[in-house]
């Protein structure tokens, strides 16, 4: 008898793949983590930050690690309904996934569609008030698929484990961030800012002038 593939090893390569090729996109480094030593993590996922030097676009490299626990296929799936994808999460991976040093992101690969969902798993797990013993339902909203324009909101969660606020390549502490949108809502209101990029220089421009 010739030796088979089971369908499911197959679904998880998809899986892989497509979320390997976001990461790519978003200039991100997806390391996968053999089976022998997956301890609840399928992958460690570093990122970099595009910098232009001489007019030539280079990836800086950013110290800014997540992990992540990847699901492939519609039979893990518990349940769906209008606005969520709902699984099951046993009480050992909780509890390795709570006291990680690094952000946890748990990506479910949705064969049916072709598309990618993700949620922050770590503050999902302490948001929800997990008592610590048993099992415990996930929902992923259908709102929060993975693409390239993720980047911004994976590089926030990062940063916010330094209690700090990423604005392209400042890094800014939280009470001086709430400074910061106090000035932003203060000019927005007279009229003053319009687009994202004018935001963003006004609020470096007040950071240069208050702080450094």
């Amino acid at each position: 008898m010739s030796k088979i593939l089971s369908k499911q090893r197959e679904i998880n390569a998809l899986g892989s793949n497509y979320v390997e090729k976001i990461f790519i996109e978003m200039h991100a480094q997806f390391e996968p983590i053999y089976i022998d030593f997956d301890f609840g993590y399928d992958c460690y996922i570093n990122f970099t930050e595009e910098k232009k030097i001489k007019n030539i676009a280079q990836n800086r490299y950013l110290p800014l690690v997540m992990r992540a626990q990847l699901k492939s296929g519609d039979t893990h799936l518990k349940k769906t309904t209008d606005k969520h994808f709902v699984f099951n999460l046993k009480e050992k991976d909780i509890s390795v996934w709570k006291e990680s040093n690094t952000p946890v992101l748990f990506i479910f690969y949705y064969t049916s569609e072709n598309k990618a969902y993700w949620v922050n798993l770590r503050d999902y797990i302490n948001r929800v008030g997990y008592s610590g013993t048993g099992n415990l339902n996930l929902e992923i909203p259908k709102n929060n698929e993975l693409t390239k324009y993720s980047y911004i909101e994976l590089i926030q969660i990062l940063y916010k484990e330094q209690k700090g606020i990423y604005i392209h390549d400042l890094l800014i502490y939280k009470p001086i961030y709430d400074f910061l949108i106090g000035e932003y809502n203060k000019l927005a209101d007279k009229g003053l800012i319009q687009f994202q990029n004018e935001y963003e220089n006004n609020i470096k421009s007040i950071y240069d002038k208050k702080f450094l």
